[in-house]
């Protein structure tokens, strides 16, 4: 099995399965038919993936006007009916539904339109296989008529272009319902078998076993470094598991995750937190603490209560929005681009009109926040990281991860917008002057602390506590 996978279910827990799981990894919505005509014929003129189906399109269409017959056609009905089939294996009282053995009318115009009721017939078919949410689609192209759609703004799609297109469009539309089935099956019955069985932390041991063998050095470099800079009482990690706990989830926040310490020994990714296309790197903290610090400097400036401006975190969209377009702005220009996002931030805050000096010292500020030189983005970046320790080490006392019988811990009890761990630490960030990013913060910070708990949960007992000890021990 996919040791990504196995370890996104180890992750999750079973309250959140069908939050990000996926068998597949393609699974969307497919368009009306509409606009799935649009995408092939006008949208998307340069894109692999489409380009591929105007030209198959386009092929079928050559083959039926040199062969002068439907042969084509019938050939692409049968492969929808193999695909439709192919989503209910067992079920071979209903393939005879779908029949493949039947002929044409030598007439052109008869023809065409019992090639329409077959496709129509194998469209019914398919709807009933499909979530509700497919098949609105499916159930729209049945009712659709033909000559309403076009490729371009003037022409009408021919009868047997429409025929092509469509059958393509349902072909399509069987791929995503069967991956919708996969995902299902993956959610329902392997993930919740591999999380409470305790198979899927077996699993995980054993990939990382066949990769790093079962003490890896470089672990154990990694932990003497964390003994000797953390400034815990010896003794204390000596006698208290807990303490020794709390050193290596911190040092995993500090040197791992916020990656402070390039130049430490840090161990391999998965083996205690993960791999590296983990959704917890998406986010920047550099960035975070410097937009958090931009709007403290913009905030003095307005001369406006920062208790109240900075604890709103909507209060900070538009310079977020001019933070992470960094990639969309020239080079040499992004700099400019913040200050004026700023001055005009504060400008919106402030009752008064702000005066020019302030102004250039804003923008001075802003220069070195993005320079990383600016004190006060230096304290935020601490006090962010802080936060993350705390909240790890306060939440590392829940249910660990896989093989409970009982128990699934405050992160895994969801409410309908966050979970209560979220929404305390939301509120632990905004409170400590990190509210523009405090959502993405909360929720990284929880997934921080299920990677530790994870990681205690495989390899806590099997070796980082004693590979702590024997270090403590002089080992």
């Amino acid at each position: 099995m996919n040791p990504q996978l196995v370890h996104q279910i180890l992750l999750k827990g079973p309250r959140d399965f069908d939050d990000g799981i996926r068998a597949t990894t393609r699974t969307s919505s497919t368009p009306s038919f509409r606009v799935y005509v649009e995408e092939i014929f006008n949208r998307h003129t340069h894109d692999p993936e489409f380009v591929f189906k105007r030209a198959y399109h386009d092929s079928v269409l050559e083959g039926i006007a040199q062969d002068r017959s439907f042969k084509a056609i019938l050939e692409m009905l049968l492969d929808l009916h193999k695909s439709i089939r192919s989503l209910v294996p067992n079920r071979t009282d209903l393939h005879s539904i779908l029949l493949d053995d039947r002929e044409l009318p030598s007439d052109e115009k008869n023809a065409m339109d019992m090639l329409l009721s077959w496709v129509r017939e194998a469209a019914q078919a398919l709807a009933q296989l499909e979530s509700p949410e497919q098949a609105t689609t499916t159930v729209e192209w049945i009712e659709i008529d033909p000559t309403t759609i076009t490729t371009t703004t003037t022409t009408t799609m021919s009868s047997q272009s429409f025929l092509v297109a469509s059958i393509q469009y349902l072909i399509d539309k069987t791929s995503v319902c069967q991956e919708e089935k996969d995902n299902f099956y993956l959610t329902q019955v392997v993930a919740p078998k591999l999380y409470s069985s305790g198979q899927g932390l077996a699993l995980e041991r054993q990939y990382f076993a066949q990769r790093f063998g079962h003490k890896p050095a470089v672990t154990q470099a990694w932990l003497s470094s964390l003994i000797n800079t953390s400034g815990h009482d010896m003794d204390v990690l000596r006698n208290c598991a807990q303490a020794r706990q709390n050193l290596i989830t911190q040092g995993w926040i500090k040197t791992i995750l916020f990656q402070k310490y390039r130049q430490t020994t840090v161990p391999e990714r998965n083996i205690s937190f993960g791999y590296q296309n983990n959704p917890i790197h998406s986010i920047d903290y550099t960035a975070a603490a410097a937009g958090c610090a931009l709007g403290l400097h913009a905030c003095r400036a307005a001369k406006c209560n920062p208790d109240v401006v900075l604890k709103d975190e909507s209060n900070g969209k538009p310079l977020i929005a001019v933070l992470e377009g960094h990639t969309a702005v020239l080079e040499g220009q992004y700099e400019q681009s913040v200050e004026d996002a700023l001055v005009a931030l504060a400008q919106s805050w402030s009752t008064n009109i702000i005066e020019k000096e302030t102004l250039d010292t804003l923008r001075g500020q802003t220069r070195s926040v993005l320079q990383g030189e600016d004190p006060v983005l230096k304290l935020l970046d601490e006090r962010m990281q802080q936060i993350f320790c705390e909240l790890g080490v306060d939440n590392m006392q829940d249910a660990p991860v896989g093989g409970m019988k009982t128990g699934l811990g405050v992160s895994n009890i969801i409410s309908p917008h966050h979970s209560p761990f979220v929404t305390k630490a939301r509120c632990k960030f905004a409170d400590r002057g990190l509210a523009f990013y405090a959502t993405d913060l909360a929720e990284a910070s929880e997934l921080a602390t299920k990677v530790s708990k994870l990681a205690f949960s495989l390899y806590g007992e099997q070796f980082l506590d004693s590979l702590v000890l024997g270090l403590l021990a002089g080992g």
